[in-house]
């Protein structure tokens, strides 16, 4: 689905587990300069996946949205993983496509998983996928990070702005992304691509130049506004465990 996080995650399926318990048991924390401010763990090395931690349980820091995304952050996103199953899927399942039939219509065909770094692994990030009869692709995914990521991982256009202090918004022509973030790390990305754009921007790592968007993709018909009501249900759906 995400062609070159897979060939990402591949090179550190063996090693996840191990890098579970380093990051967690290594990070380094960030001391902010205001006063007072939470920290935000940190990765011991740079582009090692911060979304690992177990999507069904809560996480034990709790900072402002712009502590865990920024994009001078080390940790990587990963998004993908082996399939893997659990409870709250179908459940999951089932409040996202009510949640998208609400706010955008009715859709053509769906899809949904839950993906973890090894099968015998707790979810970490969870999916649910749905096209359009115009061509549209939407794409919702929860995860919970442990560590302060870039938001360069997750599918986009064009950089993230903030829009309020839990909420992140990329709007580009052929790719809009909304990313809902709690205070304890998880994160729910509901991105939107115009037709055939998910195959070219799905691959790549971060914001694509327009000297790479291929002349066939069609303009994403979604807004930004659209997305965000399905970004706020599913992140509350995802922290009431």
């Amino acid at each position: 689905m995400l062609g070159r996080r897979r060939q990402r995650r591949r090179t550190v399926a063996i090693t996840v587990l191990v890098a579970v318990v380093a990051v967690a048991g290594a990070l380094v924390w960030r001391r902010e300069s205001t006063p007072g401010t939470p920290p935000v763990p940190t990765v011991p090395t740079a582009n090692t996946p911060a979304d690992i931690g177990c999507i069904d349980d809560p996480g034990t820091v709790n900072a402002a949205a712009k502590y865990w995304y920024s994009y001078d952050a080390d940790g990587a996103l990963n998004l993908d993983g082996e399939i893997s199953a659990s409870s709250r899927l179908g459940d999951f399942a089932k409040a996202g496509l009510s949640s998208i039939a609400a706010n955008i219509g009715s859709y053509s065909t769906s899809a949904i998983r839950d993906v973890a770094p090894d099968t015998s692994f707790c979810p970490t990030d969870r999916i649910v996928y749905v096209t359009f009869a115009d061509g549209t692709e939407l794409t919702v995914t929860a995860w919970r990070s442990i560590a302060a990521a870039s938001p360069q991982w997750i599918p986009s256009e064009v950089k993230f702005t903030a829009i309020d202090d839990r909420t992140f918004v990329s709007s580009g022509p052929h790719v809009v992304s909304v990313l809902a973030v709690a205070p304890d790390g998880t994160s729910v990305a509901v991105t939107a691509y115009g037709t055939n754009a998910r195959k070219a921007f799905a691959k790549a790592s971060g914001p694509v130049t327009e000297t790479t968007i291929a002349p066939t993709l069609g303009p994403v018909s979604l807004t930004a506004t659209q997305l965000a009501p399905i970004a706020a249900a599913m992140l509350a759906f995802s922290v009431a465990r």
